[in-house]
Formats: C-alpha cells, structure tokens, sequence
C-alpha cells in the first residue's frame, strides 16, 4: 500500500485527494482501483485509522462505509467536518433503506450510495462530490478574505 507522501510523487497535487473507509477489504480495493486512475486514493479500514491519517493530510472528500467497527461512520462525519469543514463526505451502506440516507445527511454527508455498489453511480457521486467540495473551497476563500476563518463547521449548513 502506497503511503501518502509516495503519492504525491506519483500524481500532480490537482488531482483531488479521497480517503476510504470501509472495514471490508474487498470493498476499500474495488473503490481504490475504480478511483486511483483519475484521483489520488488513500484507504483506512476504520475510523480509528482515518482518524489517524486525517492528522497528517486533508482530503477533497472521503467515502465511509456507515457500518464499521468501533467508530461508526455517522459518528465520523462531524469529527471529519471539524477538522476540514470543505471536504465532502459520501456514505455507502448495504442498509438500503431511507432512514439511513436521512441519518447520513443529518450527520453532515452530502451523499448516500448503497450496497451492492453500482460503478457509475459510484462515480457520479464522486463527480457531484467533488464539484461541492470546489464550491466550498472557494466560498471558505471568500469568507477568510472578508473575515476571519470559520471556527467550525456550522456555517457549512448555509451552502450546503
């Protein structure tokens, strides 16, 4: 597994960055090889790991399974947007059903992909995702030129 210094040899820093975090190997691979061609991917099999690599990098968004063990995934996303209130959250869940979706966006995703994955919605998710995360990006820009920065990420809910 490549680390993440070995990464930005490897892909030039405009090529947006995502962690993912799934306890299921198959899961973090299948996300990874789909991904690693167009963005630079970083995989964690627990919160507890991404927690630890969210300490050293920032990422443009991270893809969590809802479901894992220790941390949840819903119990990750505000710790996520506090320490990075721009980078965007996509929940993926075998838990097909719409209080999931809801809960997940209560927590602070922006979206919900279900189980058993579908590769293009996959990708459009990381699309849409990524095109937030630029819009928060440049609204934070904005923000920090007229003021000072945002202490959390409450004011996240006005663009969101």
């Amino acid at each position: 597994m490549l680390k993440g210094w070995q990464l930005e040899f490897m892909y030039p820093t405009t090529h947006p960055k995502i962690l993912i975090i799934d306890d299921d190997e198959q899961i973090r691979n299948l996300l990874k090889d789909l991904l690693q061609a167009e963005y630079r991917c970083i995989v964690a099999e627990s919160a507890e790991e991404a927690l630890n690599v969210l300490e050293r990098s920032v990422f443009d968004l991270i893809i969590s399974d809802i479901s894992l063990s220790g941390i949840s995934g819903l119990e990750l996303v505000p710790r996520i947007l506090e320490r990075s209130p721009d980078t965007v959250v996509v929940m993926i869940s075998g838990q097909q059903t719409i209080d999931f979706a809801i809960e997940s966006m209560r927590a602070g995703a922006f979206d919900y992909v279900t189980k058993p994955l579908d590769l293009r919605q996959v990708q459009a998710a990381v699309r849409r995702a990524l095109s937030q995360h630029q819009l928060l990006k440049e609204t934070i820009s904005k923000s920090w030129s007229k003021n000072a920065p945002p202490k959390s990420s409450t004011w996240r809910t006005t663009i969101v």
